[in-house]
């Protein structure tokens, strides 16, 4: 486990993907490698070297869940946000730029393409999730304005 003071920083690019019926895609992690607190988190991760956020948000969603998406280069994100988090055994301060995109086919199956070491230690899975379900869950989903998102964008 890191014992750093300061949390490593990185800057990530995350897909807020809805089907067309309003549901949207999370990513089911634990916190930690060895178990304990799990999250419910939108498809994405940090940004490579020569990637915009938004180029990373589509690799990432691609990779965790085997779904291709569209953002053009004029895209804005829906939010910006950082928070400190753990991600397997370290402290991150991370910046998430979250992208709004639709899926054509509702609810696609979601087949991962190429899981890191890291996160097949902490992916549990993934799932479809109505937006009625984001505001009645009493499970932790991340970013925690997800549910006003969904709703936002689904009726839009």
């Amino acid at each position: 486990m890191t014992t750093a003071s300061a949390p490593r920083r990185r800057t990530a690019g995350r897909v807020i993907l809805l089907d067309p019926d309003g549901a949207v895609l999370l990513v089911h992690e634990r916190e930690r490698a060895g178990g304990g607190t799990t999250r419910w988190l939108t498809p994405g991760g940090g940004v490579e070297a020569h990637e915009t956020p938004a180029q990373a948000a589509v690799r990432e969603t691609l990779e965790e869940a085997g779904l291709a998406v569209t953002l053009t280069s004029r895209t804005d994100p829906v939010l910006v946000e950082t928070t400190n988090w753990w991600l397997g055994d370290e402290l991150w301060e991370q910046t998430n730029h979250y992208f709004l995109a639709r899926t054509e086919q509702r609810r696609p199956p979601v087949a991962p393409t190429c899981l890191t070491d890291l996160e097949q230690s902490v992916v549990l899975g993934a799932r479809w999730w109505d937006p009625a379900e984001l505001f009645s869950t009493e499970e932790t989903v991340w970013p925690p304005s997800l549910a006003h998102i969904v709703a936002t964008a689904a009726g839009s």
